[in-house]
């Protein structure tokens, strides 16, 4: 008789990495309970579904319906319309695992149960105990260098123009006034705030406060980070996180990152939201706990594509409200552009005025929002070639390399999932048949200007997931062009590239931390786990003149009443943990 791991495995519930790490585990330590090997392909599971942790209580008792497993490549012949599996109860479950000798309270064991019922891979839960400790330690190291006269001097120099400005604008610079102002008080600080309200301006101002009033104890050194290229360019002298690492040791191992020790008085750590916690974790660590630490990012956007959403569990602490700052205005639009006004509706779940301000009353008041209904396949190419021709063809005419770079970023295609055919994977082809096969702008070469991005970091290169780059032809070779940190231009052959991807549409994962003057959002007709608040948001905010999207508007309702939330003990540990 199949077990109930089994079933789901042979379904295309559980991957293969999940069924036979809980099988190794379970028969290395000779155990034969059943819920445990469960639970341990559930964490697993988890995990790559980017949750920390795996909560027993949400859980127990739920019904895994095979029929929304829609990966079943095993040929099994499970009918996935009729047979369901009910996860067990939560006492038995519980009691299953405390009595495991593969499940205890702390990381000596290969799985965690901690006092919340929350199940953990024992990575995982060591990530997490380790980034609490961290934070914990820097809001208690508040030894200051700085004189508060002199502080109070040097931050009013440098916003002192704006008392004739608007109310609601002088509001904004007052929030961005007590930003720097808390940034150079505190030895650490969290600032949130969504596109247009000035995170990375204030790092400028930061940075020029801080070196004015560091003159008298001699020279600093102040390092500006991201988790991309494209957002470290953003940044003065902006390094990627994982360059600045590679920097400090050339093993990656997680002991060896623990042991070294980036110099420098002030780190500033921007696109916060981007990172995991593993990598939060070793750059923090890395960090000593003197030096001044700022982490800027957005609450409300997308989490980490790997595992965990630290920066937004960070923001959600309640004892952390100290040396959390949030910027709500947008200075880029003020309050009246309509990018803006759905960005709004979107974080507040505000359905009847989404669809106002896309399909109804509303929607002809702005000139930077459009909706193209879609709801079929046959209707991408009719209703949106026109469209996609006009904005790519000033890339695809510029023959100066730097500005054809600089234009290939004015507008991007974006797509909520990367494979099926409404995912990025395909909508790139459609793109690039479409521009290959028009003939009313002169473009009849066989072979034109194409865009990629790199899908696994490349240490040698200095080049990283998501960093974006075009593909050009040159004396019959094919080469790829990349921006460096220093708005210089590297080429490499194609054949060089360890992995990449056509990159004329992306998924809004992928788009994080980069901005096009105009976003083509393109939705699938049918709602998924993907399809959420969060994503929705991010994708609207990549924008930073216009944006189109393409779908159907129910789904759309009914993907802004879905929260991407991510398993977490991060919130409640700083809580448990910080006494200030």
């Amino acid at each position: 008789m199949q077990s109930d791991i089994d079933i789901l495995f042979k379904a295309g519930f559980f991957s293969n990495l999940d069924y036979f790490f809980a099988t190794t585990l379970i028969e290395t330590a000779n155990e034969n309970n059943q819920i445990v090997k469960l639970s341990a392909a559930l964490a697993s599971k988890n995990s790559r579904d980017g949750h920390l942790c795996l909560d027993i209580a949400q859980i127990a008792n739920q019904i895994v319906f095979l029929s929304d497993c829609s990966d079943n490549t095993s040929g099994s012949g499970i009918d996935g319309d009729t047979f369901e599996l009910k996860l067990p109860g939560i006492e038995p479950w519980i009691k299953a695992l405390k009595t495991s000798k593969i499940v205890g309270s702390d990381c000596d064991f290969p799985l965690v149960l901690d006092s919340d019922n929350k199940l953990y891979l024992a990575k995982f839960f060591d990530y997490q105990k380790r980034i609490v400790k961290n934070i914990s330690q820097r809001i208690k190291y508040q030894l200051q260098d700085i004189d508060m006269a002199d502080l109070d001097i040097e931050v009013n120099k440098h916003f002192n123009n704006f008392e004739a400005s608007p109310l609601q604008q002088k509001q904004g610079l007052l929030t961005q006034k007590k930003a720097v102002k808390k940034a150079l008080q505190n030895n650490f600080l969290i600032i949130s705030g969504g596109p247009g309200t000035g995170k990375t301006y204030l790092t400028t101002k930061i940075t020029s406060i801080f070196e004015n009033l560091s003159k008298k104890i001699g020279t600093i050194k102040i390092i500006n980070t991201a988790p991309t290229g494209k957002a470290a360019s953003k940044l003065h002298a902006g390094l990627t996180i994982h360059r600045l690492l590679k920097i400090n040791t050339n093993n990656k191992s997680n002991q060896n990152q623990k042991k070294q020790n980036i110099a420098a008085d002030l780190v500033i750590i921007d696109e916060a939201s981007m990172i995991d916690i593993a990598l939060m974790t070793k750059l923090l660590e890395a960090i000593p706990i003197a030096t001044k630490v700022i982490i800027i990012g957005d609450k409300n956007q997308l989490g980490s594509i790997e595992t965990g959403s630290v920066f937004s569990d960070i923001c959600q602490s309640k004892l952390l409200d100290n040396f959390i700052h949030n910027l709500d205005y947008n200075f880029r639009s003020g309050r009246e552009k309509g990018i803006n006004k759905l960005a709004q509706a979107i974080n507040f779940g505000d359905q009847k005025m989404i669809e106002s301000l896309l399909t109804g009353t509303k929607s002809k008041n702005y000139s930077d929002l459009s909706f193209i209904n879609i709801n079929d396949p046959s209707e991408i190419r009719p209703k949106l070639e026109d469209l996609i021709i006009k904005e790519y063809m000033p890339y695809l005419k510029e023959n100066d390399l730097k500005l054809a770079y600089q234009k290939l970023g004015n507008f991007r295609i974006l797509c909520s999932h990367r494979k099926n055919f409404f995912g990025s994977n395909n909508l790139s082809i459609i793109a690039e048949k479409i521009l290959q096969s028009s003939r009313i702008h002169d473009i009849k070469q066989s072979f034109l200007k194409s865009a990629l991005m790199i899908t696994k970091n490349d240490y040698n290169k200095l080049l990283f997931n998501g960093d974006m780059g075009m593909i050009i032809e040159t004396e019959g070779k094919k080469k790829a062009i990349f921006m460096n940190e220093d708005s210089t231009l590297q080429s490499f052959n194609l054949s060089e590239l360890n992995a990449f991807e056509n990159a004329f549409a992306i998924t809004v994962h992928k788009s994080q931390g980069s901005e096009f003057d105009h976003v083509l959002f393109i939705l699938p007709p049918a709602c998924s786990t993907i399809l959420t608040r969060e994503l929705l948001y991010t994708a609207i905010t990549r924008a930073r003149k216009k944006v189109t999207i393409a779908g159907n508007i129910d789904v759309i309702k009914k993907a802004v009443a879905t929260h991407s939330k991510k398993e977490s003990g991060v919130t409640k540990l700083l809580d448990k943990t910080i006494r200030i």
